[in-house]
């Protein structure tokens, strides 16, 4: 999507943990999201330091539909689409 491509460093493909932070906290400094978002990461098995870069090849669609669920918080939602 657009919005992930103007993430994306397309000369390295790589995505600044950094820039993704400053995206979903709507440039803000939100501690709450902040950990939040690198605890995601870290649950995923991705870079999650502040000063770190994640490939785009360990960003797929099903990474980030996950990462997506775990920002959501909604053990719910989740549970729907396991039955499916």
């Amino acid at each position: 999507s657009k919005i992930i491509n103007s993430l994306i460093d397309f000369d390295t493909q790589t995505i600044s943990v950094r820039k993704l932070i400053h995206f979903l906290c709507d440039n803000s400094r939100d501690n709450n999201k902040e950990n939040k978002i690198r605890q995601a990461l870290e649950y995923l098995k991705l870079p999650y330091g502040i000063d770190a870069i994640i490939d785009t090849n360990q960003f797929t669609f099903d990474i980030f539909f996950c990462f997506y669920m775990r920002l959501m918080d909604r053990p719910e939602t989740d549970d729907l689409f396991k039955l499916m």
